[in-house]
C-alpha cells in the first residue's frame, strides 16, 4: 500500500503572501510542515504540490535545495492538482496536509492514516466534525475516490477545496475522528500575521517538536495565548460561513 502525502502549497495569498516559505525559527515554514511528515510511520513519500505559476518557482527551487519531491498543476484547480500527482506517484493512498500547519502532529497524522488503513473507507478525516486544534487537520483517502471526484465534479467551490465532493457525496463511505476532548478553540494556523506570532512563540519559546498534547498543556497553562490571534480566528469563522453559501 503506497500511502503519499501531497502538501499543496503557493505563494500567493491575500491575507500573509509567501507564508509558505517564511522564516519560522530559522527555516522555512514548508521545511517544518515535510519535516514532521517525514516523521510518519506509515507515509512512504512527501510531496509537495504547488503551482504552474511564476512566483512558484520559489517553492519548486525550494524542493530541489532540500531534496524533496516536488509536483506543479493548475493554480485554481487543486482537485486536478492533486488527482494528477496522485497518478505520478501510484499512490493507493493519499494524505492531504496543507503547507500552512507547520506543527502538523505525525503522530495524529498516523492515527488518522492507521484508522484509515484499518477499516473499509474511501474518506477518513479529523476535521468534518472539528474537535482537534484548527491546524492538525488530516485527510486520508483511497487514490480511487480521488480520481472518481476529479471526473465527476464540475463545482468550482469543489474542485478549489479538492475534498468537498467526496465529503458531500453519498457514494463514499467516510469518516471523522474526533479527539477525546474539543480542543477546537485552539488555532495553530497560519494565515495571518497574528497568527504567525503566535506559532512563532510556540516554537522559540517549546521547541520546534511540540506536539499535539504538548500543545494543550500550553494552551491549558497559559490560556491568555487565545488571544494572540482571536481576531484571525473570527475573520476566519466569517470567511467559511460565506465560502459555504457561496
Amino acid at each position: 500500500m503506497n500511502v503519499v502525502a501531497i502538501v499543496q502549497a503557493r505563494m500567493s495569498s491575500s491575507r500573509f503572501p509567501g507564508k509558505t516559505l517564511a522564516n519560522l525559527c530559522g527555516s522555512p515554514v514548508l521545511l517544518h510542515v515535510v519535516e514532521r511528515l517525514k516523521k510518519c510511520n506509515y507515509i512512504h513519500t512527501v510531496v509537495v504540490a504547488t503551482t504552474t505559476n511564476k512566483e512558484d518557482d520559489n517553492i519548486e527551487a525550494f524542493c530541489n535545495k532540500h531534496n524533496v519531491e516536488c509536483f506543479r498543476g493548475s493554480s485554481s484547480d487543486v482537485l486536478s492538482r492533486y488527482a494528477l500527482c496522485s497518478k505520478k506517484y501510484n499512490a493507493n493512498t493519499v494524505v492531504r496536509i496543507t503547507s500552512d500547519n507547520p506543527l502538523i502532529d505525525s503522530k495524529v497524522v498516523d492515527h488518522v492514516i492507521d484508522f484509515f488503513l484499518k477499516g473499509d473507507f474511501d474518506y477518513v478525516a479529523n476535521n468534518i466534525i472539528k474537535t482537534f486544534p484548527h491546524g492538525l487537520d488530516v485527510e486520508v483517502m483511497s487514490n480511487n475516490a480521488l480520481q472518481i471526484a476529479d471526473k465527476e465534479s464540475t463545482s468550482s467551490r469543489d474542485r478549489e477545496h479538492v475534498t468537498q465532493y467526496i465529503r458531500s457525496s453519498d457514494k463514499f463511505k467516510i469518516q471523522n475522528i474526533e479527539s477525546d476532548i474539543d480542543y477546537s478553540d485552539i488555532r495553530i494556523t497560519l494565515d495571518e500575521d497574528e497568527d504567525y506570532k503566535l506559532i512563532q512563540h510556540l516554537v522559540s519559546n517549546y521547541g520546534k517538536d511540540i506536539e499535539f498534547s504538548d500543545i494543550v498543556n500550553i494552551f491549558i497553562n497559559n490560556p491568555s495565548l487565545k488571544k494572540t490571534n482571536s481576531k484571525s480566528k473570527k475573520r476566519h469563522a466569517i470567511y467559511n460561513k460565506k465560502s459555504l453559501i457561496v
